[in-house]
């Protein structure tokens, strides 16, 4: 199993962006910020674009 992931992209200007990723604690993010979206009952697919994330204030 590698230990890096190289995640390839272009920036808005074109040029290439190459960002190296650190598996160990990729596998470790990912359940967590799941148990934290159980916990505070938030939807995974809905919490990258949560009202946090807008120009609105919450509620």
């Amino acid at each position: 199993m590698p230990h890096l992931v190289t995640v390839r992209g272009r920036r808005s200007d074109g040029r290439r962006l190459r960002l190296y990723v650190p598996v160990l604690p990729l596998l470790l993010a990912v359940p967590a910020g799941l148990i934290a979206c159980l916990a505070t009952r938030m939807s995974p697919a809905v919490a990258p674009g949560s009202r946090w994330n807008r120009a609105e204030p919450p509620c």
